[in-house]
Formats: structure tokens, C-alpha cells, sequence
């Protein structure tokens, strides 16, 4: 049986192994390992969901879907183009540190969802650091990244590539929370 404190582990374990497999076998996959690895019952947990399955063609729709949140929060943070997306409604956080993963983590969240990419490159994050000016290359791999639950870092084709964790999902709520809580105040 697994530990109360081991299940987030267990899962992130699965969805890794899951990720080599068709995207809609993913879902019985995830759920078999965890049952398998001594889960008694998965009842209310939220399972992956398959780009299928999100049922709007408008990219900040399926993002909100992901994200927990409405069109318009994503709409007041992203634009939207036929070639992709722009964060361009971000508001710097208490540190550099958080700021970092913060965007790192919306953008991951979008490239995700919007252009179909699991993963996103170190360059690509670097890029987007450098345009809010938060980038330090002293500490973006080993502290700003390494060291945060956020992220699960890996290496495709010779490039460094980082994916969302379940913790980083969940404290992405927070960050939109926290972005669009501006707009739904008394102004």
C-alpha cells in the first residue's frame, strides 16, 4: 500500500511512463500503475486528460479547462495567434526566484496546451526570462529550476527540456489567482 506522502510520487512516476504510450491509453495506463505500485482506489482524483477530451477549440478555453480558471483570466495573461501564444499580462512576484517559476511555469502550462508540447525547452524559457528581465544564468538550472518541485527536467534530442509537475499545476492556480485578482477588484 502506499503512503499517504508517497502518492503525489507514485503518480508523477506513472504519467512518466504513461507519456510513451498513445495519448489516449495514457488515462487507463496512469491508472493501472498506481493500482499496480498498491493504490486501493483512485475516486475522485483528477486523471489526465487527453487534448481530446478538452472539449473547445478556443485556446483560452482549453486552457482555463487545465488551469481551473475562466477564459477571461487566461485572456487578461495570454493572446492568442495562428502560430501559438504570448504571455504579456504578467506581474512580477515578491522575488526573481518566484517570478521565474512562475513564468516558467505559464508558459510550460500553454506550450502544453495550446501548441500540443509536454515539454518546453531550456532556450525557449531563457527567451522569455530575458524579455521580463529576470534571467540569471548563475541560478537558472541548478536553483531557480533544479531545486523546485515545479519542474521535472529531462534531456530530448541533446536539448534540456523541463515539464510540469502535479505540484506546479496545483501552484499555478495560486499564480493565476494571485495575476488576476486585480481585475475582479473594485477599482
Amino acid at each position: 500500500m502506499i503512503r499517504p506522502e508517497d502518492f503525489e510520487a507514485v503518480v508523477e512516476w506513472a504519467v512518466k511512463i504513461a507519456r510513451n504510450y498513445n495519448e489516449r491509453l495514457q488515462p487507463a495506463i496512469v491508472e493501472s500503475l498506481i493500482q499496480l505500485a498498491g493504490s486501493a482506489s483512485l475516486a475522485g482524483m483528477q486523471r489526465p486528460t487527453a487534448e481530446e477530451d478538452i472539449s473547445s477549440k478556443d485556446p483560452a478555453e482549453k486552457l482555463a479547462q487545465v488551469l481551473g480558471c475562466t477564459a477571461d483570466d487566461v485572456r487578461s495573461l495570454f493572446q492568442f495567434t495562428d502560430s501559438g501564444f504570448v504571455l504579456y499580462g504578467y506581474k512580477p512576484a515578491a522575488t526573481k526566484t518566484d517570478s521565474v517559476r512562475e513564468l516558467c511555469a505559464l508558459y510550460i502550462a500553454a506550450n502544453e496546451t495550446v501548441n500540443g508540447r509536454a515539454r518546453s525547452t531550456a532556450d525557449e524559457l531563457v527567451g522569455l526570462l530575458k524579455k521580463y528581465g529576470v534571467y540569471d544564468p548563475g541560478n537558472f538550472s541548478g536553483h531557480h529550476m533544479g531545486k523546485s518541485n515545479w519542474f521535472i527536467a529531462s534531456k530530448v534530442d541533446g536539448q534540456r527540456c523541463y515539464e510540469l509537475t502535479f505540484q506546479g499545476r496545483q501552484a499555478l492556480r495560486d499564480v493565476i489567482r494571485r495575476l488576476t485578482a486585480s481585475r475582479s477588484e473594485p477599482g
